[in-house]
């Protein structure tokens, strides 16, 4: 079923170039920010981007921000249970540890395991995201192997005007959320809150599991986002943002009389200064500081790991004849703490960049230079370029080169000796770095978007738990490792009059070149669907979300099955501003594992009320 989902998926991608259309309303050209660090229209990016809108989240209901993120072309979710359970992302078949994740600009992640803990960021708190696949290192610096997810937070434009929401479903899941900004003056802001609470299902299904307890694993968030800015004088702003989440997840540990859980805490403050000195150019300083807090109790044991990122940064954007030349320097302060003795437990990063966009007639090109002095392994030195050629109305091809580099975690670096076993941290260890090169094709004319993108990402020096000589239950990181993914992504956009059509399909080998196998909870191929209709106060839905086999494990023995989701959305507007929302994910009530042994939400519902002016 899976396959041939997959493959329909793609047929209906191949639509646009068979089938003529004279839309009704086209969409708009959107700024976009991520994948050039200025705001640049997406029809004029040369790299593969998507954007996910607050429409968009208002329609996923009470779901999980990974579960919205898994209907975009490239991105594939694990997740340990329900609502709240720990969640991966994989983008364009990289690792969780290997994609750059931003909150108005800043890092949030865990410096400790490298990963950021996405079902902490409620959806609720977030007013748009982008994507930007493919190597950002040369933008952005470490981690950006597989590319870069940036989330906004709520700001919402116009008049001052208040919202709220109010939901309920399927294992007593409950949603409230309040809000009010805007401003039309020199001074605009926003503040809002929310609550989420889910009794949930046992996260692990599998009964003969040591870790296997019938009790509800349930979660509740509570999460908060401020903004203000205030325009000194034209052209010259100040602004500050504020975002806090804060969640416990109770999960199914080895000590069956014990309640386990994890608290985890995420925040992002930040303030800037945008000013624009000369007419051709614009400044920024900004800084902020991220923080990932999470303790988990299991049984008798409590660990604590925290780590702050203090982050500076100043951006320079000078627009000369022959288009716009970035000059930027960033200083980066990494700590962590907690229950675990690391001999080291800092390190900072000192960086320095350069960009140039360019668009002459049909032509764009776009090329990025950057250095990162890491305080624990020395430079790394990343670039990139891009060229994009509109040969014909609506029709664009592009390529594209670029190197990236993860850098080694803390855990990986230094994490001390365990359970008899000598340490698992290496302070020797090399970056992993990575070398892309992309090719495509896409179409944005009368309604429709379509594109079709290849690509191939070889990382070398890919850090992995390696058995220790002689000690065969031990494990020690290690660069031993090269991968190498390659895939094609099929994109399809449909808008005529009320109808709203989007498809998506990715055909990919996820290889270890080293094991010659299949890297783990990947698939070969998958992707997703919708279409959508909307006629005056009413708007229909469905979804579905496709998957081919995955492995559980490295060595590839573990196989998790295909499948395919489909859900159902609906609102409908009864008066100015308020409106009724429903949801039903899971409609055929598929049973399916994202991890082994995991359980995965059957068939729900969610429903509720919101109050939102537009």
């Amino acid at each position: 079923m899976p396959a041939r989902l997959s493959r329909a998926i793609a047929a209906l991608c191949a639509l646009t170039f068979v089938l003529p259309v004279h839309a009704a309303d086209d969409p708009a050209d959107e700024i976009v920010v991520t994948a050039t660090r200025t705001p640049t229209r997406a029809s004029a990016v040369v790299s593969d981007i998507s954007v996910i809108t607050r429409a968009e989240i208002d329609q996923a209901g009470a779901s999980s921000l990974a579960e919205i993120l898994q209907a975009q072309p490239g991105l594939e979710i694990t997740q340990n249970g329900g609502l709240g359970t720990a969640q991966s992302v994989f983008l364009r078949g990289t690792g969780p540890t290997q994609s750059l994740v931003l909150v108005d600009g800043l890092r949030v992640g865990s410096a400790t395991t490298g990963t950021t803990a996405f079902q902490t960021l409620t959806p609720s708190q977030i007013q748009r995201i982008e994507i930007v696949r493919g190597p950002m290192s040369s933008l952005y610096g470490a981690d950006a192997l597989g590319g870069v997810i940036q989330i906004f937070t709520r700001a919402e434009p116009g008049p001052v005007r208040p919202r709220a929401s109010a939901g309920y479903g399927t294992y007593n899941t409950q949603q409230y959320t309040a809000g009010i900004g805007g401003g039309e003056g020199s001074t605009t802001f926003d503040l809002g809150g929310g609550y989420l609470s889910s009794s949930s299902f046992s996260a692990v299904q599998d009964q003969t599991s040591p870790f296997y307890q019938p009790d509800k694993d349930g979660y509740r968030n509570t999460a908060a986002t401020a903004r203000i800015a205030h325009r000194l004088a034209p052209e010259h702003e100040l602004g500050a943002t504020a975002f806090w989440s804060d969640g416990r997840t109770h999960f199914d540990g080895f000590f069956s009389t014990f309640d386990d859980y994890t608290d985890q805490t995420l925040s992002a403050f930040g303030a800037y200064s945008r000013n624009r000195f000369l007419p051709e150019w614009q400044s920024q300083v900004r800084v902020g500081r991220g923080t990932d807090d999470s303790t988990t109790v299991s049984g008798p044991t409590r660990s604590v790991f925290k780590t702050v990122q203090d982050q500076v940064g100043w951006q320079n954007d000078i627009t000369t004849p022959v288009g716009t030349v970035l000059l930027a320097a960033e200083y980066l302060d990494q700590k962590v703490s907690g229950s675990t003795d690391f001999t080291v437990d800092s390190r900072t990063v000192w960086s320095a960049l350069g960009g140039y966009t360019g668009r002459f007639g049909p032509h764009t090109l776009q090329a990025n230079l950057r250095l990162d002095d890491n305080s624990q392994f020395g430079a790394e030195t990343t670039g990139s370029i891009g060229y994009a050629y509109a040969f014909a109305p609506g029709w664009r091809a592009s390529a594209a080169y670029g190197t990236a580099f993860r850098a080694p975690t803390f855990n990986e670096l230094y994490f001390p000796p365990a359970f008899g076993c000598p340490a698992y941290g290496n302070p020797n260890l090399e970056p992993e770095s990575g070398r892309n090169l992309e090719a495509g094709v896409r179409y944005e004319r009368g309604g429709q978007k379509a594109g079709i993108i290849g690509y191939r990402n070889r990382v070398s020096d890919l850090i992995v738990a390696a058995a220790i000589p002689g000690n065969p239950f031990c494990v020690r990181a290690e660069n031993v490792q090269e991968a190498e993914i390659t895939g094609v992504t099929l994109t399809y956009e449909l808008f005529l009059g009320g109808w709203t059509a989007r498809a998506s399909a990715d055909f990919q080998n996820p290889k270890n070149e080293t094991l010659d196998r299949q890297l783990p909870f990947r698939a070969r191929e998958h992707g997703a669907a919708s279409v959508a209709y909307g006629v005056g106060p009413w708007q229909a839905g469905v979804e579905v979300v496709a998957s081919g086999p995955r492995y559980n494990n490295v060595a590839n023995t573990q196989l998790l099955g295909g499948y395919a989701v489909v859900n159902l959305f609906g609102e409908y507007r009864f008066r100015d501003g308020w409106s009724l929302f429903a949801r039903i994910n899971n409609l055929l009530d598929k049973d399916y594992e994202l991890i082994r042994g995991f359980a995965t939400p059957g068939f729900n519902v969610f429903a509720g009320v919101r109050y939102a002016v537009r």
